[in-house]
């Protein structure tokens, strides 16, 4: 009844063989909200036949909505907006209380998605290696004054 996780290195000399049961595509780039997710929706049957797909016909997408497992959750889900395969409707009235519906839109930002300087912001990351430079400089000079001394009490 355990869901499991599993990777595998798609090079590795130990894979002989893979074979593709179904072919879909998800709505959702990363599905890692299938880790609390409920398991008929996160696991498959290993008795299960391939599906064949046609290679001229488009692959379907998988627009199932996701029931998620009562919380605690691996991440909080209801504060990411861009997650179309989840059940947010289930999950509003079923899993959250009103104290955690008023704090999800406090963590909302909408306008995220129409950032286009956001990633290229580097304010935060310059005045941390300021911060890290002026500390370093201090060290530095520190280090420099306790020698110097050490090197004036050994003449005397």
């Amino acid at each position: 009844g355990q869901g499991i996780e599993i990777c595998f290195e798609l090079y590795n000399p130990i894979i002989q063989q893979i074979q593709v049961l179904k072919l879909q595509k998800s709505v959702d780039p990363h599905m890692v909200y299938l880790r609390d997710a409920l398991p008929e929706y996160s696991t498959f049957d290993f008795t299960m036949e391939p599906v064949t797909h046609n290679p001229q016909d488009p692959v379907p997408v998988l627009d199932t909505k996701v029931i998620l497992k009562p919380p605690p959750w691996y991440w909080r889900w209801e504060r990411t907006v861009e997650l179309r395969g989840i059940d947010t409707e289930h999950m509003r009235e079923n899993h959250l209380s009103d104290t955690r519906l008023k704090n999800m839109d406090a963590h909302r930002k909408p306008w995220m998605e129409f950032d286009l300087m956001y990633e290229y912001d580097t304010t935060k990351v310059e005045e941390a290696v300021l911060k890290d430079m002026e500390y370093f400089e201090n060290v530095v000079r520190r280090k420099k004054e306790t020698s110097e001394k050490t090197a004036e009490e050994e003449e005397k």
